[in-house]
């Protein structure tokens, strides 16, 4: 089995914050991703030439061509916005696999009691992390027509067997008619 571990920008790896701007804030997070504190895409963050200045854009951020996933010849990318405007998810067919990264999750991370229990299921997204929930949920759909195997997402333990894509699909149906 293959991984790949795609090193996330630190504080160290990003200059001094500039002064705020309107529409536009970089927060990196110790030992996490990096935060853009509005809807911008990769695109305007490298073009905007305040933001080229101040970070070493080029050391953090590479261009992505979703059509061929780096090293990877056997996946597929799927563009799942609603987490994230930018949000993607992989997926091989010849074994099923599908990575959700944040799209879907294996715990409810939305209930206390779940987390508390660590119990396993089929689940949203976090309420308090998604931009677009009507987005969300079209993702949600997208990924559940693959018929996973294996399902495994940005939080909660991987799903394996016969009955994750019906878990997957009963769940899908349910996400798509909330409110």
């Amino acid at each position: 089995m293959t991984a790949i571990v795609l090193p996330a920008p630190t504080r160290q790896s990003l200059r001094p914050s500039p002064p705020r701007r309107e529409g536009f804030g970089i927060d990196g997070q110790d030992g996490g991703g990096v935060q853009i504190g509005a809807n911008v895409t990769l695109g305007q963050l490298a073009a905007d030439p305040l933001i080229r200045e101040r970070y070493r854009v080029a050391d953090v951020v590479r261009a992505f061509d979703p059509s061929a996933v780096p090293c990877l010849a056997d996946w597929e990318c799927i563009h799942t916005p609603g987490h994230t405007p930018g949000h993607v998810a992989f997926f091989r067919r010849n074994d099923r696999v599908l990575i959700t990264g944040d799209a879907l999750l294996t715990i409810n991370v939305n209930s206390l009691w779940d987390l508390l229990r660590n119990k396993q299921r089929v689940s949203g997204p976090s309420y308090i992390s998604t931009w677009n929930w009507a987005m969300a949920k079209v993702s949600v759909a997208t990924l559940a027509q693959l018929e996973p195997d294996v399902l495994a997402c940005g939080h909660g333990v991987p799903m394996t067997g016969p009955e994750t894509a019906r878990d997957f699909s009963s769940f899908a149906d349910r996400f798509a008619a909330k409110v």
